[in-house]
C-alpha cells in the first residue's frame, strides 16, 4: 500500500468510560445482579436484539454522547465523550465494533465495543491534522480510512489506520480540499471521496476561508496504490459535495450544501456511476426552496434504488429514484438528520435534532413507528451496528 510516513504516530490509548459496564447493563433493564452474570447477560441481550443503531447526540446542556438504540427505539447505551461526534464507520466483519469520528475540526475518534456497551479506545490525530468527521473500513476490515485535513498546507488527505490495532500506517492525498465523507465500493479497494472544496483551519473553528475559490470534487481512489482513478466536478463551484451513499452497481448518491446566495436554490442531490458526469436532480421550485440549500445525509436502498435524503434546515426528508433521478415523495420531519437502512434493508431509520426516531418502511415510505428521546439532539448521521 502506498503511504506517506508520518513523523509522529498519534496517541492511541484506552479511554476510561464515565459510564461503567454495570450502569450500561442496568440501563438495558437487567437490574442489580452479579457482575459476571451481568456481563454475559448484556452480551446475550445485544446479540438477541435484531438491530442496533449508533449515532452521536448532544443534550440541552451541551454535553456530547455516543449512543445506541435498538429497532424498537429502546436505549442500548449512552457514553459521554469530550467532543461532538459525527459519522460512524461500522466494522464490516465484527458487528460489535465501530469507530465514530469527531465533527470537524475535532482531533479524536472513538472505537466502540457494543458487546460491553462502552468506548474502548480513542485515536488522536497527529500534529497538523484533524478529522473531517467520517471514515470507512476496507471490506475485509484490515484497514480504516479517515478523511483528514492537512491544515498547514491546506490540502485534504486520507489517513490509513490498521483496522485491528488502530495504529496510523500513513496517508495518501484526497486529491482535493476539505474531504468529508468517504465510502468503499464493492471491490473492497476503491474509495469514493467527497471533497467539499472548503479550506478551514482550527484557529478559526468552522469558518470557511475560501468560498470564492472553493473547488469541490468527487474523487475515486485506488487504496492499494494511492492513485487517483477518476475526478468529477460540478459546474457551480459553490455546491459543496459533502455526503455519500453507495447503491447497486456502485452507483454513488451525493448530498450537497450550497455556499452561495440564499436567493438561489440549485440542485442539492446528484448520482454518479462509471465515467459519466454527475447527474444532478432538480426538485420542484417549492421543494428546492424548502430544502434551504442544505442536505445532511443520503442513503440508498440497493434493491429498489430508492434514495432517502435528509434536509434538517428544511425540516423534511425526500425520496428519489437513484437510477433515474425522479422525485418520489417527501415527508415533513422536524430537523431530520441521520438516515440509515435497517440491517434487512426493509426500513429507513431517521433521527432528528429534536430527539425523534422514525422507522419508515421502504415499501410504503410512510412512517410506522416513532419514538422520542427527551433531551437528545441527534447528530446528522446514523449507522446500523448489529
Amino acid at each position: 500500500m502506498m503511504v506517506t510516513k508520518m513523523d509522529k504516530t498519534p496517541d492511541l490509548s484506552p479511554l476510561a468510560p464515565k459510564y461503567s459496564r454495570r450502569s450500561f447493563l442496568v440501563a438495558a433493564g437487567i437490574g442489580a445482579i452479579s457482575a459476571p452474570f451481568l456481563a454475559q447477560r448484556g452480551l446475550e441481550l445485544l446479540k438477541a436484539a435484531p438491530e442496533v443503531f449508533v449515532s452521536a447526540r448532544t443534550d440541552a446542556a451541551g454535553n456530547h454522547y455516543i449512543a445506541a438504540f435498538d429497532e424498537f427505539g429502546n436505549n442500548r447505551f449512552s457514553q459521554e465523550v469530550e467532543l461532538r461526534c459525527h459519522g460512524v464507520a461500522a466494522h464490516p466483519k465484527d458487528g460489535t465494533k465501530a469507530v465514530i469520528f469527531a465533527r470537524r475540526p475535532g482531533n479524536l475518534a472513538y472505537e466502540i465495543d457494543f458487546s460491553q456497551g462502552e468506548v474502548r479506545r480513542k485515536i488522536v490525530s497527529p500534529a497538523g491534522r484533524h478529522f473531517y468527521g467520517h471514515g470507512a473500513y476496507s471490506s475485509d476490515g484490515k484497514y480504516l480510512f479517515a478523511s483528514e485535513n492537512d491544515y498547514i498546507n491546506d490540502k485534504g488527505i486520507v489517513a490509513i489506520y490498521d483496522g485491528a490495532t488502530l495504529q496510523r500506517l500513513g496517508e495518501v492525498s484526497s486529491f482535493g480540499v476539505g474531504p468529508h465523507e468517504v465510502r468503499m465500493l464493492s471491490d473492497g479497494k476503491t474509495l469514493v471521496i467527497a471533497n467539499g472544496g472548503i479550506i478551514t483551519h482550527p484557529d478559526t473553528g468552522r469558518d470557511k476561508l475560501n468560498l470564492e475559490s472553493m473547488q469541490p470534487s468527487l474523487v475515486y481512489l485506488d487504496t492499494s496504490t494511492g492513485k487517483q482513478i477518476g475526478e468529477y466536478r460540478i459546474n457551480d463551484h459553490l455546491l459543496s459535495i459533502r455526503h455519500l451513499s453507495v447503491g447497486s452497481d456502485d452507483r454513488v448518491g451525493i448530498a450537497m450544501q450550497y455556499e452561495g446566495p440564499k436567493s438561489i436554490n440549485p440542485p442539492l442531490i446528484g448520482f454518479h456511476s462509471g465515467a459519466d458526469e454527475i447527474d444532478l436532480v432538480h426538485a420542484s421550485n417549492a421543494l428546492a426552496i424548502q430544502m434551504n440549500n442544505y442536505t445532511a445525509s443520503i442513503c440508498i436502498e440497493p434493491s429498489s434504488g430508492i434514495a432517502c435524503v435528509s434536509s434538517p434546515k428544511g425540516n423534511l426528508i425526500s425520496f428519489w429514484h437513484s437510477n433515474s433521478g425522479q422525485f418520489i415523495d417527501s415527508l415533513p420531519i422536524r430537523d431530520a438528520g441521520g438516515v440509515s437502512l435497517s440491517k434487512h434493508r426493509d426500513e429507513f431509520i431517521v433521527t432528528t435534532g429534536a430527539g425523534e426516531i422514525y422507522f419508515i418502511p421502504v415499501a410504503t415510505l410512510k412512517p410506522e413507528k416513532r419514538t422520542v428521546e427527551n433531551d437528545a439532539r441527534w447528530d446528522n448521521h446514523l449507522s446500523v451496528a448489529i
